[in-house]
């Protein structure tokens, strides 16, 4: 059975059943695990024979029937992942294969497991005869007609067999089809953590520090407080409002700052020094991924530069302004 399209608003599922017509469903829960597929490497040579992902059961037969007859003598494992070094031991323990594992990272299990177990690892895998190549990338995997050699960024290694094993992407066309948020980076669908209230991001600050931190700098920018390029904007507009004696605008800027202040400043108390963390190391919560981090953080650094210095953005804020009048 194939699910062909999700309509939220109705809560229905399009379905097309083998040698049926498509009929819908109704749900009142409904839940997504349409699983991955590996990663493409955008290498030449990934379409050679020997060369395979893991990726499904069909792949895992091929790589078996290829070891157990012995066509095997030397395989490649391009990531150091969960699947690649299973993979490894798998082939050494129980085939006796020569197998380099490939990681371009400067450990195994990156991302997952500290650089201390990390090396632990590494220690298990050398004492099986498995060689590591770590900090390398692999550029290229040729051969003639089928797979003979894995060139890296360092060396190259011949192979009869290689296996990409370097993460996967989430099936996750069917909800960006139904119209749920999909990250454009990694394909997985954002989600929210079910925080409603302020008073729930107590100790967000601690798991989130830079981007939490990036908030607080342009909030404080908002606000108008110095040293941040708000201050400056608002400190010339209320010059401006006295100047010309329009007290009721100065009135409205200054209400408009509190009431930020009264908004922004318990997100940031919440996050880094209210007691009673309800995040810690062992929620889910963590640092936004670095595409996600850099926008705030690049605003709040920005902001900083308006205020040290105003005279080259008030500069070209004047000639913008001469512009649109007609004004040379």
């Amino acid at each position: 059975t194939t699910v062909l399209k999700i309509d939220r608003k109705h809560k229905r599922v399009l379905i097309q059943e083998k040698d049926k017509e498509p009929r819908e469903i109704e749900y009142d829960k409904l839940v997504l695990a349409t699983g991955s597929r590996p990663r493409p490497l955008p290498i030449p040579g990934t379409d050679l024979p020997g060369c395979l992902p893991v990726g499904s059961m069909d792949d895992a037969l091929t790589i078996r029937e290829m070891v157990t007859t012995g066509k095997v003598a030397k395989a490649v494992i391009v990531g150091a992942g969960f699947i690649g070094l299973e993979m490894a031991e798998a082939l050494t323990d129980m085939w006796g294969i020569e197998t380099s594992v490939i990681e371009v990272a400067d450990q195994v299990l990156p991302g997952v497991v500290s650089k201390t177990i990390a090396a632990m690892a590494q220690k298990q895998l050398a004492d099986n005869d498995v060689t590591l190549h770590l900090s390398e990338m692999v550029t290229a995997i040729e051969g003639e007609g089928k797979v003979e050699r894995v060139v890296t960024t360092k060396r190259t290694i011949e192979a009869d067999l290689v296996i990409l094993a370097a993460g996967v992407l989430p099936n996750s066309e069917l909800a960006k089809e139904a119209g749920l948020t999909v990250s454009g980076a990694t394909g997985a669908i954002l989600v929210n953590t079910g925080i409603k209230k302020i008073s729930e991001m107590k100790g967000i600050g601690k798991m989130m520090p830079v981007t939490m931190a990036a908030f607080f700098l342009g909030s404080l920018s908002v606000i108008g407080i110095p040293p941040f390029g708000g201050f400056i904007s608002k400190w010339y507009l209320a010059l401006g409002t006295i100047e010309s004696h329009q007290l009721p605008i100065l009135v409205v800027l200054l209400t408009s700052s509190l009431l930020n202040a009264a908004y922004f400043l318990p997100i940031a108390y919440n996050a880094f020094f209210a007691t009673g963390n309800r995040f810690n190391e062992k929620t889910l919560v963590k640092e936004a991924p670095i595409f996600a981090v850099i926008p705030p953080v690049f605003t709040a650094a920005v902001s900083f530069a308006l205020f040290v210095y105003p005279s080259v953005f008030l500069e070209l804020a004047r000639m913008a302004a001469r512009g649109s009048l007609g004004h040379p």
